[in-house]
This record gives C-alpha cells, sequence and structure tokens, in this order.
C-alpha cells in the first residue's frame, strides 16, 4: 500500500514539477533556495499521515528566464507531456492549470511572491488507472509548499 501512495505521489510530483514555460522572471531572483513540501492525502490509513519533503536548488538566471520551475527537484524527473492552461499572473501572484494526461492527472497551483520566499499550493486529482488502484478518496492531494531564497549559489 505504501509503494502504490508513493508512487503516486512521485508521479504527480514529477508532472507538477517537470512544467516549463513559467515566466519567473521578476518574481524571483537567481540564487540557493529551499523548498519545503507537504503533501496531505485523504483517506490515508491510520498512522501514515502526510508526506513531507526539503529540498535545496540553485535557480539559475537561464531557469528562470527559460521559464523552467525552479521548485522541482531534479530526481524527480521531467514530464513534458503535461500542458499548462489558464496561466494567470498579476502583481505578486501567479496561478495556472496543468493536465497530465499520460498520468491521468490534473492540477490547479496558485503561488504568492515575496522578496525572498514563495509560498504555494497545488490541488491534484489523480484520474485513470493509477486512481483505480488507489483507495477512495486518495486520488485528491493536496501540496503546500514554501521556498525560502537562502542567497547566491555556491559550487
Amino acid at each position: 500500500m505504501k509503494k502504490l501512495i508513493f508512487a503516486g505521489v512521485l508521479a504527480s510530483l514529477s508532472c507538477v514539477a517537470g512544467a516549463q514555460g513559467l515566466d519567473f522572471k521578476g518574481k524571483m531572483k537567481e540564487g540557493m533556495y529551499e523548498s519545503s513540501f507537504k503533501m496531505e492525502i485523504p483517506g490515508l490509513p491510520a498512522g501514515m499521515g502526510g508526506m513531507n519533503n526539503t529540498v535545496k536548488r540553485c535557480t539559475t538566471k537561464e531557469d528562470l528566464e527559460k521559464g523552467k520551475d525552479p521548485f522541482r527537484d531534479p530526481k524527480h524527473g521531467n514530464d513534458t507531456s503535461c500542458e499548462l492552461k489558464n496561466v494567470k499572473s498579476s502583481g505578486n501572484t501567479m496561478s495556472y492549470e496543468m493536465v497530465c494526461p499520460k498520468e491521468g492527472m490534473t492540477a490547479t497551483t496558485e503561488l504568492v511572491f515575496s522578496d525572498n520566499n514563495v509560498k504555494g499550493v497545488t490541488k491534484m486529482k489523480m484520474g485513470g488507472e493509477r486512481a483505480q488502484k488507489m483507495p477512495p478518496g486518495m486520488g485528491d492531494m493536496t501540496m503546500n509548499f514554501e521556498s525560502k531564497y537562502l542567497g547566491p549559489c555556491t559550487k
């Protein structure tokens, strides 16, 4: 059961994290960020709780210019089959929808930027074959995250 849930979460993160084409210029600066993620999955068996992860990643000027997702942990892959829709950016906020047919997943993300951090929430809905293998209600996940600017990247 844990392996199935973990596989579903990793697939979701890969898809969400694989998004490219978002405009982070002017909203973030290049440098080292520490991102903390907390996944909430309804219907988990007792004692499993949510899933948490923290990663550090250097976001380069090129990443920001090319619209690469600065929150992605490169170990989780880069599913380019996902399509961005309804991208909206105004002031210090951004929102978008993502559809990943390969994974049978849809997601909506909302981000709020400040001088040295970014807070966001992604709501994912699994569909298709993967969702059928999960207990009822577990195909809906919420991922809260925060990225804090730590300073210049170090080599």
